[in-house]
């Protein structure tokens, strides 16, 4: 914690505490470490301390932020779809690949960032009938996004949201709800058999970080064939009505509500 920038500060202090950590094994190793500078008044003219960061080539190691910066990231967690790890992926040095931020940015900017609220507050009205849901799914180091599809949709009839994930609350069996795979389009699609229920499954690697798991029945899958979401479908969907259909990204970022017309022109029926 700094007060300001006025006055020299030496880097190397902090990098001292950072090698005592190391060596006391209170922390792995730097991998596992980032120094960060909090400045109380920070003044735009004076930038001493990122330009010792820069000179000294410790871009990697240490950062700089003010402190209302730093509360604008607690108060984005607070109140949007943004989690711990989300934040941790903004103040890190970046990595070659963008993708974590721009994951936040689209779930920042998503038009349906401010609706989910609305129609949470109508939970009773949305219990009361049978919902449709669209479901994104990616891909990690080992397996594509259809594989995944394929291994817990089509081979052990369920599907799981994290803590964050919107809609939790008033799903229900007898809704429906289809898959996405990042990159494709629509695979599949099923009738929603259990309400989530937090449970530990540790043997499916595919569950971790999504503790809320429901069953599925009346699977149908079409990863050979998925439907794509080009232009001319875009154009006759609900959801886009209003909405510019050339930016899309959003739509399947994260899981949706939509209408019925829109989840069965999205399933082929």
């Amino acid at each position: 914690m700094k007060k300001s920038e006025v006055y020299s500060t030496r880097t190397s202090v902090l990098v001292n505490y950072i090698d005592r950590l190391i060596s006391e094994r209170r922390i792995p190793d730097w991998d596992h470490a980032l120094g960060l500078y909090v400045i109380g008044r920070p003044d735009p003219s004076i930038k001493q301390l990122e330009n010792s960061i820069i000179a000294e080539r410790r871009e990697r190691q240490l950062r700089v932020i003010s402190v209302e910066a730093l509360l604008s990231l607690a108060e984005i967690k607070a109140q949007y779809d943004v989690s711990h790890e989300d934040l941790l992926n903004i103040i890190r040095p970046s990595t070659p690949r963008i993708d974590p931020i721009v994951d936040v940015i689209i779930r920042l900017a998503s038009p349906s960032s401010l609706e989910i609220t609305k129609e949470e507050e109508k939970v009773s009205e949305i219990k009361e009938r049978v919902n449709y849901f669209l479901a994104p799914a990616k891909g990690d180091e080992t397996r594509t996004a259809e594989d995944i599809v394929r291994y817990l949709v089509g081979e052990k009839k369920l599907w799981a949201f994290g803590e964050r994930t919107p809609y939790r609350e008033v799903l229900k069996p007898g809704d429906k709800i289809c898959f996405y795979a990042s990159g494709k389009g629509v695979v599949a699609h099923a009738e929603i058999a259990t309400k989530p229920e937090k449970v530990k499954k540790p043997e499916i690697k595919e569950l971790r970080g999504y503790p809320w798991i429901f069953k599925l029945k009346n699977v149908r899958l079409y990863l050979d064939d998925p439907v794509i979401l080009d232009a001319d479908l875009r154009s006759k969907l609900d959801v886009f009505k209003e909405r510019d259909q050339s930016a899309w990204g959003w739509f399947v970022h994260r899981t949706q509500k939509i209408t019925e017309h829109d989840f069965k022109l999205l399933t082929k029926q």
